[in-house]
């Protein structure tokens, strides 16, 4: 579906729940430049924007076997970020949105990939010591390495890499952190 410039469009879609996801935990998950407000059976549940690509549905309708959706969204005729002088003159915001998914989260996943996204962070700051993001970088490889991604199904060894994680980085007490301020 595409999105016009400073237009509004209103989306509705029913869909059954897979069995693989009954009695779960359910987001809508969407990502999209527009602005959107979204209903679920009935219910309102939350919005979707470009900072937010999901909402959570099951505290709203439960669990059921059907859910119907009714959204409207709106895009905006340029991109929103009013701090960065190079998008002040820009007309037009991205207008296609990619397809909506039921989704779970695996709690267990999402720890290790908010911690494994900020050590990268650490590991590609100049404000950090060059040994400790050396150190950073040879041990988020090793936590990786406890992963097998080559499973049909879930990953094996998330919590190996948690684990791994936590007590060689996090809890680390021979590399000290060493960051850099210039005000």
């Amino acid at each position: 579906m595409y999105f016009t410039p400073d237009g509004t469009a209103f989306i509705k879609a029913e869909t059954e729940v897979p069995d693989s996801l009954k009695n779960k935990e359910l987001w809508l998950y969407l990502k999209t430049a527009a602005e959107i407000i979204v209903k679920a059976n009935g219910k309102f549940v939350g919005g979707i924007d470009p900072n937010r690509d999901r909402v959570l549905l099951t505290p709203y309708i439960g669990t059921p076997d059907k859910i119907k959706f009714e959204m409207q969204g709106y895009n905006r005729s340029k991109p929103d970020d009013e701090r960065n002088p190079e998008s002040l003159a820009v007309r037009g915001c991205r207008q296609i949105f990619n397809g909506a998914y039921l989704v779970t989260i695996d709690r267990d996943v999402q720890s290790l990939v908010y911690d494994i996204e900020t050590l990268l962070d650490i590991a590609k700051s100049e404000l950090f010591n060059e040994d400790y993001r050396k150190f950073v970088n040879t041990e988020l490889n090793n936590a990786l390495n406890l992963i097998d991604f080559d499973t049909d199904s879930r990953p094996t060894g998330i919590k190996e890499a948690k684990k791994y994680v936590n007590d060689v980085i996090f809890a680390n007490e021979t590399i000290r952190v060493a960051a850099m301020l210039h005000l």
